[in-house]
């Protein structure tokens, strides 16, 4: 034990330098492969509200410094890393074949051991590893992995809240250009910047030039027409957004526009639960999602002129289509 007392000290030395998530994971990666002599070892981290994303290993997994092969996502209840989620306690499995959920990744290994990376409850993601041998992992292990896990909790939750304030910072800047101006928001959007990954309103690496993503000013014109015709059967089979970063986990149509609306729902959710943003996502709710209330009845059910509501239904729109974008960033940036 003292020896693994011993590794857990270097293992938070190594990454207490790192202040990019992607270096810190993959980072952690290696220490905790090297630390146990396995040759496996991922780390989910949470892109969505249930859905978690491998976004560093070690091992036959990893093609280079800072990429992966074949990243799954998994969702919540999925897997033993899934379980491991929704338990919120570590998983040992000493026989992979007696299980129905073990879920094979680059090969069918027998033992796994999967450890939830929680913070202040929430299960930020999971640190994963397998073994060829059976009942290879011991309860040692599982208290290093432990050990691992709450050294990097604190470090992953802090970036997250970092990369979270940045946009909430960027989201305000663009409102006010938008409001005083505009001119350099047309023009941006025509001729769109390349910036580097520590800019906050960019989140989107090098690699992505390469994806067959859309542009963010089509990513918009399309989420604005799903969201104006949000209960029609036919814009959801017909919406450019499938081309997207929140879809790209699924080749189905029928999987990619449930996930689609997982993450409109989600943005919403956000809006209603901030007091500045409740009322606008209230306009959203009964003029687009759950009801299709004409604007001149809604403006009288919120005692609004109807220019007024005109105002703030545009204010609305234009919220949820710039952090329906962030979304699409920052998981982006994970690609």
């Amino acid at each position: 034990m003292s020896v693994y007392l011993q590794q857990l000290v270097q293992f938070s030395q190594k990454i207490d330098n790192l202040t990019c998530l992607n270096k810190i994971c993959f980072s952690a990666s290696d220490s905790l492969s090297k630390s146990l002599k396995v040759p496996d070892n991922v780390i989910y981290l949470k892109v969505t509200e249930n859905r978690y994303r491998q976004i560093a290993a070690s091992g036959e997994k990893r093609l280079s410094q800072d990429c992966i092969h074949s990243p799954i996502t998994l969702e919540t209840g999925q897997g033993v890393v899934g379980s491991t989620v929704q338990t919120r306690r570590s998983t040992r499995v000493s026989d992979t074949r007696k299980i129905n959920n073990y879920i094979v990744d680059d090969d069918n290994r027998l033992s796994e051991l999967a450890v939830p990376i929680i913070y202040q409850g929430e299960v930020l993601g999971v640190i994963d590893t397998e073994h060829p041998q059976l009942n290879f992992f011991t309860l040692e292990h599982q208290l290093f992995f432990e050990g691992a896990s709450a050294i990097l909790a604190p470090r992953i939750a802090s970036i997250n809240a970092q990369q979270k304030l940045k946009s909430s910072i960027y989201f305000f800047q663009k409102q006010l250009e938008l409001s005083y101006f505009p001119e350099l928001v047309e023009k941006e959007s025509r001729y769109p910047k390349k910036l580097s990954c520590t800019t906050p309103n960019n989140m989107i690496d090098e690699a992505n030039e390469n994806t067959n993503f859309i542009d963010k000013e089509d990513f918009q014109q399309s989420a604005k027409k799903l969201l104006k015709k949000y209960y029609l059967a036919k814009t959801w089979s017909e919406t450019s957004l499938i081309n997207t970063a929140i879809c790209s986990e699924y080749q189905q149509p029928v999987k990619k526009q449930q996930v689609l609306k997982e993450a409109i729902q989600l943005i919403i959710q956000d809006m209603e639960k901030a007091t500045p943003t409740s009322l606008l996502a209230s306009i959203i709710q009964q003029r687009f999602i759950k009801q299709q209330k004409p604007q001149l009845v809604l403006a009288d059910e919120m005692n609004m002129g109807f220019s007024t509501f005109r105002r703030y239904q545009s204010k609305a729109i234009e919220h949820f289509l710039t952090n329906l974008w962030l979304h699409e960033e920052s998981l982006r940036s994970f690609k």
